[in-house]
Order: C-alpha cells, then structure tokens, then sequence
C-alpha cells in the first residue's frame, strides 16, 4: 500500500530526529573528558610562541597536579577517572608587556587556565540537540547550526561587549567633538544658497516674495554672528509654532542644510544621527516623550528564545509522529513554524507576515533548490535549510498539476492561534503568557527564558553588528577532538 504525504512526512521526521540524537550521543562520548582551555590575559611583546612539545608538558603537569593537589574533590577524581586535553584560546584583548624575562634570560609567560568537567557539557549538548532541530537539519547539515548562532552568541560575551563597548565610545566621542566643531561655525554664510536654490525649485509650494530681504527679518532665518547651534534651535521652535505655513518648504530646505552641517565628516550610521537629533530635540521641547525602546504591547507577541521555540517545534513534531493520519495539522504547524524561523533569519521582515507565511503555496516553493519565494514574481527570495525543503517538498505533493494549493491547508488563523496557546500551557505551564504566531516573525534570540520586543532585539542586534567577529570554537574543538579520536 502506498504512503500517503504525511506518512513520508513522518518518516522524514524521525529520520532527521534520530541523525540529530545520534549526532549529539556521538558529541557527548567524545566530550566525555576533563578540557584545559589555557589563555593569556596580556600578550607579551616580542615573546616566542609556544612549541608543541612545551604546550604539551603545560597540559600534562596540570593534569597531574590537578590530580592530586585540586582543593576541588569533583575535579581531583574526573582527572583521575577521564582522559583530558588542552585547548589554547586566543586572547581578545591585548596588553603588551615589555619586560618579561629573568635574570637567566628565560622568557616567563603568565598563562592562565579554566577547567570544564565532562558533566558541566550536559548543558551544551542539550543546547546544540536543540538548536539543531531549530536549524531542521538534513543529514549533510549537522553542525551548520554553529555558523548560524555562534556570531550572536559571541556577540552576547562579556568581553565582546566591552570591546564594542570601547569602539562604540570611541566613535561616539569621535564624533562628537566633530559636532561641536561644525555647530560653532556661523549659519549665516549658509543661508543665501538655500534661499537662490528655494526661489528657483520647482518643487516647492511656497509663495516667493518679490523682495527677498523680507526672508532674512523672519524668526528662522539666521541672524549675523549666530550659530550654527543657534540657528538649529531657532527654526526647530519655529516649525513647532507652526504659524508661517507660507515658508514651509523654505523652512525644510534650511533644515536639511543644517543637518548636513551638523554631521559632516562625522561617521555615524542614519539611526545614530536621528538619534542624536530626537535628544537634542527632547532637551529643547519639555513635553517631548522620553526613550525610543518599544516595549511591546502584548507580551505574547515579544520575541523567545531559541530553546522556547525549539521546544515548541518539537512539541509538535511529537504530536504529529504519534498518529501522522490524524495529526496532520501537527505536521503542518511545525513544518509552519521551522518555515517562519528560516524567514525570519534569511529575509527582510517587511516582506513576510504571518498570514503570508501561512498562505504559502506550491508555487512559492522552487522545484530543485532549498528556496521560498516570497512573491509571485519570484523576485524576493529566501534560502532554507535542506532539511526543511525536503519536508516542504513532500506537503507539496509529487503531482503535476500547475494549479496553485496552499502547503499547509490544515492551517487557518485560529487553529494555528488555539494550538501554540495549547503548546504554551503544556510547556511552560498554566499560567505563562501563551506564545502568538507573530513571536516566530522574528529570530530567536540566546537569553534563555526571556521575552524581548522585536524593536528593542532588533536595536540590540544592530548595535553588535558593529565588529563582526567570531571565534569558532566550538567548530575548532570538535574538529581536534574527532581528529584525536582517530589517532
């Protein structure tokens, strides 16, 4: 008897839950011993890297004398009962010291060491089983779920942010003192131009008097030996009035002008500059509202964390394995879900929504490559994982109709509202805020447990894209441990 798509469907399923769980069992045997991570909290200047041979007695004396000599029992017997191996991590922030050699004119490097046990990787096992399925991994993808978190993980590092948090100091002050060099210029000098490029454009609406002097007597004009400072305050309390609607585009046109004074040679992104300006404005205007963080207005709605959200996929996926004849919605839902988790990492969030996503048709989905076209032009694209296409490939059916149908019918508005609700309580308990499906319109973020608005994870996310910059050690470690295994 031949399968239906949700009995391919189901098989597809557990065959992607049992390569990720055999996967990670793997993992976890091969992470079963003591690890030395060594770093450096100065870098020394002129210092001779460290040969094999020296790292490799560094690594032994500290496993025997850990041993032994550990205050720490838990640590004194997993170096007695595992086998163990050192890792070197660079250093992220460079001191150089100068003189760091005794009297015999040896070189003396400080190092220092942080001891991880076998069972404290339980946690980042489990962590890695569930961003893999978040990830919705074919076989040929495990581990691909590194590349798409670690950036965001080392970005939330202590010492990352410090080191942004440096850079971004630096530049803010950088460009401040720049400011406050162009607002001392005068303003007058600037204003004739802008009143020759307003009489002349043909854009504007505004009633040009024949006697242009009349311009420079009113309230925004800038007067002689002001400010650009002066100036920018003037016309902000002009504009706020109101009252001379007649020189409205000139008023505009003067404003751009200042502004572009304001900012040059400054290099600061346009939400920085609008920053600035929204603050300068809010010192001036004592009903100005304060802060820019959008708070959300429904808390079911604020972004979750990867591990919420992985959970509730899987919550999902179990529904629908136990009986996939009759939990066909299940197997919908958390095709859906994985669908807007892809969407939400790959595409502009302007161009999806919920109903979109849940709408999506046959045709959206391209016939060969792992892709999900967002119109009906195919213009607006997104990559997904193979694992995901290769489960969305069998909701769309092997026929040959060129007839448009939906992916996953089973899924109206209220039904996919109902069932996260019903997913919420069963995980999180009875009285949580139920997760909405417009939680999953943006990406999971690493803060476990928490709830962020979009506006203000986004703003987050922004801010730590100013270095980008990552590690790799989780790929690094893994790779040395499988090729020691070998050897």
């Amino acid at each position: 008897m031949a399968k239906n798509k949700y009995q391919l469907l189901a098989v597809q399923m557990k065959q992607m839950i049992r390569n990720i769980n055999d996967f990670f069992d793997e993992v976890a045997e091969v992470l079963n011993l003591v690890q030395f991570h060594f770093y450096q909290e100065s870098v020394i200047e002129g210092a001779p890297s460290m040969d094999r041979q020296t790292f490799v007695t560094m690594n032994k004396c500290h496993a025997i004398g850990l041993r032994y000599y550990s205050p720490i029992n838990e640590v004194r017997q997993a170096c007695k009962k595992y086998p163990y191996i050192g890792i070197i991590n660079s250093a992220t922030f460079r001191k150089y010291l100068y003189s760091s050699y005794d009297s015999t004119g040896k070189w003396v490097i400080p190092w220092k060491v942080k001891v991880t046990l076998p069972n404290q990787m339980i946690k980042f096992i489990d962590q890695g089983r569930s961003e893999s399925l978040l990830y919705c991994s074919d076989g040929s993808e495990l581990s691909n779920e590194i590349d798409w978190f670690e950036d965001e993980d080392y970005r939330n590092t202590l010492s990352y942010q410090l080191k942004t948090s440096f850079e971004i100091a630096q530049k803010e002050n950088t460009g401040r003192k720049i400011i406050r060099e162009n607002l001392d210029q005068l303003a007058l000098p600037y204003f004739p131009d802008i009143v020759q490029f307003w009489q002349n454009d043909p854009e504007g609406h505004d009633t040009i008097p024949q006697n242009l002097l009349v311009v420079y007597k009113k309230e925004f004009a800038p007067k002689e030996g002001q400010s650009i400072a002066v100036a920018y305050e003037n016309l902000l309390c002009t504009l706020r009035k109101r009252n001379l609607r007649n020189y409205e585009h000139l008023m505009n046109l003067w404003k751009e002008e200042l502004e572009e004074i304001i900012f040059s040679r400054v290099e600061w992104s346009g939400k920085e500059k609008s920053f600035f300006l929204k603050q300068w404005e809010g010192c001036i205007f004592s009903d100005q509202k304060r802060g820019d963080i959008s708070r959300g207005r429904w808390t079911q709605s604020m972004a979750i964390d990867r591990i919420t959200a992985s959970r509730i996929i899987r919550y999902f996926v179990d529904r629908f394995l136990k009986n996939p004849s009759k939990n066909q919605v299940d197997g919908e839902i958390a095709c859906c879900l994985w669908t807007f988790v892809w969407l939400s990492h790959e595409a502009e969030s302007s161009s999806f929504n919920v109903d979109s996503i849940r709408n999506l048709t046959t045709k959206q989905l391209d016939l060969i490559n792992p892709t999900i076209f967002l119109d009906d032009e195919n213009n607006n694209e997104a990559e997904i994982s193979l694992g995901l296409f290769n489960l969305l490939d069998i909701l769309r059916g092997k026929g040959k109709s060129q007839r448009a149908c939906r992916l996953f019918p089973h899924i109206s508005k209220d039904v996919l509202e109902d069932a996260l609700k019903k997913a919420s309580y069963a995980l999180l308990g009875d009285g949580c805020n139920p997760v909405l499906p417009g939680v999953f319109l943006s990406f999971p973020h690493p803060h476990e447990n928490l709830r962020i608005a979009r506006k203000r994870l986004q703003a987050m996310r922004d801010k730590q894209q100013i270095v980008k910059e990552s590690s790799r050690m989780r790929r690094m470690i893994l790779k040395e441990l499988h090729k020691n295994q070998k050897n």
